[in-house]
């Protein structure tokens, strides 16, 4: 998708004669990039561990989401939802009882449906992920979550193949979709069993290049381990350090969809020659150049202008 788009930029600069095009940057207070990490809770052993996440966590000045199964699983903790929010954490809905079937039929995903919104306004949830990243978005219009986090960009290791292609937040209906664009926990622990922060860190240069959205699962169930918590202190910590050095976004996936709904209905507007951007959140934001150079479509960030 993104090289569709810079296709589309440079078909645009080549036909107006212009030697640049604003635009409203896809982040906002100029960040480069923009990174969420997430944590599928899947068993009582997971929830039990999620306040050790939380203070792990809090060391590198970084917040969380965490999907809870309402149903099955476990009996969902209010104490550990308590610490969640306390931390300043989102929590958000996993499915129903995670067996796999919320999308074997339309009947019984709409029946679910109704029991899941139940659960997200029970604990004030906006945001979603199914289970095993199973999906059908044509029935997403039973849900009224703000923001939905089921679909990945690449999905060659998932059990439902397909993806997005893109590394960018986009609108399904009035959903918000943050597509999962780094490879789950899981999958570099038990089928590739290659190295994972080699592999994430790969994953993380081509995406930052792209400017777009990084985005983790790490569940707690499987990272209880001496070792699998090294591991992560030092994903945070590669986390941290960008947001210092490369200026990316640090953020929580209910901040990315306030902050994309409103760039959504921004305007850019010219005045006495000058470009501005008009409405809510605007002051966050910042008015960026496609440029054509050597045959190339290159940005020209806010704060380089």
């Amino acid at each position: 998708m993104e090289n569709f788009i810079d296709l589309l930029w440079r078909l645009i600069l080549e036909v107006s004669g212009e030697e640049q095009i604003p635009f409203i940057w896809y982040w906002p207070d100029s960040a480069s990039s923009c990174a969420i990490m997430t944590h599928d809770v899947e068993t009582a052993v997971g929830q039990d561990f999620c306040p050790t996440l939380l203070k792990l966590e809090k060391e590198y000045g970084i917040k969380s989401a965490f999907e809870l199964v309402p149903e099955v699983r476990y009996p969902v903790s209010e104490k550990v939802m308590e610490a969640i929010r306390e931390a300043g954490s989102e929590v958000c809905v996993h499915g129903l009882n995670h067996d796999g079937r919320l999308f074997s039929s339309e009947d019984l995903f709409r029946s679910r449906a109704k029991a899941i919104s139940q659960y997200a306004k029970q604990w004030g949830a906006k945001g979603f992920r199914s289970p095993v990243m199973y999906r059908n978005l044509e029935w997403y219009d039973a849900f009224r979550f703000s923001y939905d986090m089921s679909v990945p960009n690449v999905a060659h290791l998932d059990p439902q193949r397909g993806g997005c292609c893109t590394v960018f937040p986009y609108f399904v209906g009035n959903i918000l979709e943050l597509p999962l664009t780094t490879t789950q926990d899981y999958s570099l622990f038990n089928i590739i069993r290659a190295d994972p922060m080699e592999m994430w860190s790969k994953q993380m240069d081509l995406i930052m290049a792209k400017h777009g959205l990084v985005s983790f699962i790490i569940h707690p169930d499987y990272v209880t381990g001496a070792r699998e918590q090294a591991l992560y202190r030092e994903l945070l910590g590669t986390l941290r350090a960008h947001s210092l050095k490369r200026n990316m976004w640090l953020a929580l996936p209910g901040e990315v969809d306030t902050w994309w709904r409103e760039r959504a209905d921004m305007t850019l507007v010219q005045e006495n020659g000058n470009w501005k951007i008009r409405g809510k959140g605007s002051e966050r934001a910042g008015i960026a150049y496609a440029r054509l150079e050597n045959g190339k479509v290159n940005y020209a960030l806010p704060n380089e202008n």
